[in-house]
């Protein structure tokens, strides 16, 4: 004949609820958490000059567009930026990482050489910026300069 092992009754449901409320907790601490991430309203780069006014309303094919940028940043969060050349037709350059620094600024920038290929006519710079605030969320910001012209280098 066997034995029968007997668990106490008392204290199996005792540490069975404590268990129960301590992934509870934890749930809600984690989903807390994702809530936040998601829809906290993160400060990033506010413009004071948009559209940003051109340098040089001329350029030639194979000069570099030079705008102004007035801007604060409040933080150091990686910022993508594409930069599309718009005229009718969207001319897409290589996507960059801004290099824009913390705190309030007004500096020229002059980092898009117009191609040789580049068709003459009237053109803005439209500069998408991807703000990768946390690994949740990511903030669009879209910015352009005032209008310039592209002409021959001939």
């Amino acid at each position: 004949m066997k034995k029968k092992v007997r668990v106490p009754s008392d204290k199996l449901p005792k540490y069975l609820g404590l268990m129960i409320l301590a992934l509870m907790i934890g749930v809600f601490f984690i989903v807390g958490i994702g809530v936040f991430m998601l829809y906290y309203d993160y400060p990033v780069t506010e413009f004071n000059n948009d559209p940003f006014p051109v340098v040089n309303d001329v350029i030639k094919q194979g000069e570099e567009l030079q705008y102004r940028v007035d801007y604060c940043r409040p933080n150091d969060a990686k910022v993508v930026v594409i930069r599309e050349m718009v005229d009718g037709v969207v001319f897409t350059f290589p996507s960059i990482e801004s290099r824009f620094e913390k705190g309030c600024h007004n500096v020229t920038v002059a980092r898009l050489e117009i191609p040789h290929y580049m068709p003459e006519g009237t053109y803005t710079l439209r500069l998408i910026l991807y703000y990768e605030v946390n690994p949740l969320r990511t903030i669009v910001k879209e910015v352009s300069t005032q209008p310039f012209t592209v002409v021959s280098e001939k």
